[in-house]
C-alpha cells in the first residue's frame, strides 16, 4: 500500500533551515520550554484576518479615564505634528535613567542610608513624567 505524502502548505510564517546551529539553539530552548512545538503559532486558516487585525486595548482604572487621558489628550496639542512618536517615549525613560543615574551618585550602588525626602519626591515626579510622556505617544 503506498502512501501519499502530505501536502506542503504555505503559510505566512517563513521557515528557517535548519542547521547545526539553529537545532543547538532550537534544543537549550526546547529544554527551558520555549518551544512547544515546531507548529507556526497562527494557523493557515487564520492568515486571512492578519492584514484587517487593528490592536486595541482598554483601561477603565478611574486614574486613566479622570486624569492621565485627558491630561495627555491636552498635552498632545502642544506637540508639533512631526516629532516621532518614539522619541517622545525615549524622552521620557531619559528622564528615568537620569533619576537611577543621580541616585548612583547621590546614594552608591548598594543605596546604604536614608534616602533624601527631596530625591524621593524627584523621583515620583520624573516616573509620573515618563508614564505621561509615554501615554503621549499613542494618541
Amino acid at each position: 500500500m503506498l502512501i501519499a505524502p502530505k501536502a506542503k502548505h504555505h503559510s505566512a510564517v517563513e521557515h528557517v533551515p535548519e542547521n547545526a546551529f539553529n537545532s543547538s539553539i532550537r534544543k537549550k530552548m526546547q529544554t527551558f520550554g520555549l518551544f512547544a512545538s515546531n507548529r507556526p503559532l497562527i494557523k493557515p486558516h487564520q492568515e486571512q484576518f492578519v492584514p484587517s487585525h487593528k490592536p486595541q486595548s482598554n483601561c477603565y482604572s478611574p486614574f486613566y479615564v479622570y486624569i492621565m487621558s485627558p491630561l495627555c489628550d491636552y498635552l498632545v496639542s502642544f506637540l508639533p505634528t512631526w516629532l516621532a512618536p518614539n522619541l517622545i517615549t525615549v524622552s521620557g525613560f531619559a528622564i528615568l535613567v537620569f533619576t537611577h543615574i543621580l541616585m548612583v551618585l547621590l546614594y552608591g550602588p548598594t543605596n546604604e542610608g536614608p534616602m533624601d525626602s527631596w530625591f524621593c519626591l524627584f523621583a515620583g515626579i520624573a516616573y509620573f513624567t515618563y508614564a505621561t510622556l509615554d501615554n503621549i505617544d499613542g494618541k
